[in-house]
């Protein structure tokens, strides 16, 4: 056969090639069969009130908006999304078609709105306009048809591939969308890999692992008062629970860096163990694990009679001492507080970012170089970490101790608010149930 022309591999994949079994394109005298296309799409859950658009916006002054999503910070799932192949990586057959094509999903977090008010009720319960369906089927309705469309519909695809990222309850929301694909939502498409950052799912009423509406998890606790005090309820078991168990088909393979130094009520860890899941857990609050954290901070923290559990984890090691008045107190013992004062230095993100990344990359994920990131570079007493997590080890104990002085952010807030931490300074940890 003649030797294509450059000009005509310049010709659009419309001419180039048609939908037929065989996908012949046939221009003049050149005649070439076109392989289906290998798609590859990365699709990227953002967690609660996580939003990169908003995050611009702000950070480039071009909103009035302030708080929630708009002065927070570029979290892991976003920097991964930069890096994930897109169509300037395709890859072209001899007949010119696309042979292997790359498309990045960006979701943004839940409870935000891109150019918009935040929903606190959406951020609170998982729920809503800006909830876990809603993203669901944004991705289902809109993201995937478009590209489908794109590449000329399923019988022009010869394999469909998805790599799943996400953070928080973008986390809980792409396993949910793992076993949907399992199920057979998208004809013919596989998960190869899962990547999640400390999954919080806390749907519906937060805090438990129901995962359910506001309104069937307040009938289920009703109905869970003593027959002698409520006879009359029948507890019917409902579907509308939300299923983000890990199970053997729910991707090729799972890995999930979970956060050891976080104690908000409002943050129970729902675990992907037991599974085939890698399963590790790194010093740092919800935040350090995810990405989305300043780049330095000054944190003052008291310390309390719960202080022994942050004591004996290091927090306290490079803190000063610092007392605090309180004239408004006149005399009383009140009047004077003990304090610890804590610089906290940046980087802890990155590590997870950076073991995020090989892990991916082993598995043929098609990231491109991450160092062409801004700002993404490990300190280099935080490469061991990366290297632990990487290699499926957790890091935990006296190894966490000088991390935890020098890097972990203190997330909690005080009693009876949002950020509430457990009475016992011990997170609730949920189990999975493949």
């Amino acid at each position: 056969m003649n030797k294509i022309s450059s000009d005509l591999m310049s010709l659009s994949d419309d001419i180039l090639s048609d939908d037929s079994e065989s996908a012949n394109a046939d221009i003049g005298n050149a005649v070439q069969s076109c392989p289906k296309v290998a798609l590859n799409i990365g699709v990227f859950f953002d967690g609660t009130y996580n939003n990169a658009a908003n995050v611009q916006a702000f950070q480039s002054h071009q909103t009035d908006h302030t708080g929630g999503s708009y002065d927070n910070f570029y979290s892991n799932v976003w920097k991964l999304r930069q890096i994930y192949s897109g169509p300037d990586q395709n890859t072209r057959a001899s007949c010119g078609s696309v042979d292997e094509a790359f498309e990045p999903i960006y979701v943004a977090g839940i409870g935000t709105e891109t150019g918009g008010d935040d929903s606190r009720y959406g951020g609170a319960t998982g729920t809503g306009i800006s909830g876990i369906e809603a993203r669901l089927r944004q991705v289902f309705d809109s993201y995937i048809p478009t590209i489908l469309t794109k590449y000329k519909g399923l019988p022009s695809i010869r394999s469909l591939t998805f790599d799943v990222f996400g953070f928080s309850r973008g986390a809980a929301t792409a396993r949910v969308f793992a076993n949907l694909i399992a199920e057979g939502r998208v004809a013919g498409a596989q998960v190869r890999f899962l990547g999640i950052f400390d999954t919080v799912a806390s749907f519906g009423i937060p805090g438990n692992n129901r995962q359910s509406s506001v309104g069937e998890e307040l009938a289920q606790a009703y109905c869970e008062i003593p027959l002698n005090v409520n006879p009359l309820c029948m507890l019917v078991p409902s579907d509308d629970a939300i299923d983000l168990n890990v199970r053997a088909n729910t991707a090729d393979t799972v890995f999930h860096i979970t956060a050891g130094d976080e104690y908000r009520q409002f943050f129970p860890l729902s675990s992907a163990l037991p599974s085939q899941a890698i399963e590790v857990e790194m010093p740092g609050c919800h935040g350090d694990v995810g990405g989305a954290v300043p780049t330095t901070a000054v944190e003052e923290t008291y310390k309390g009679p719960l202080a022994p559990t942050l004591v004996n984890r290091g927090w306290f090691d490079q803190a000063e001492e610092h007392v605090r008045e309180f004239p408004q107190y006149g005399r009383m013992p009140e009047r004077r507080m003990v304090t610890h004062i804590r610089k906290v230095q940046p980087g802890i993100g990155n590590a997870s970012l950076h073991a995020m990344y090989n892990r991916a990359k082993s598995v043929g994920v098609p990231f491109l170089d991450i160092n062409e990131l801004p700002g993404v570079d490990v300190p280099a007493d935080l490469r061991g970490l990366t290297s632990a997590l990487t290699a499926g080890l957790s890091v935990t104990g006296a190894a966490a101790r000088p991390i935890c002085a020098k890097y972990v952010h203190n997330s909690g807030g005080s009693f009876f608010s949002s950020n509430m931490v457990e009475w016992d300074f011990e997170r609730d940890i949920y189990p999975n149930k493949p």
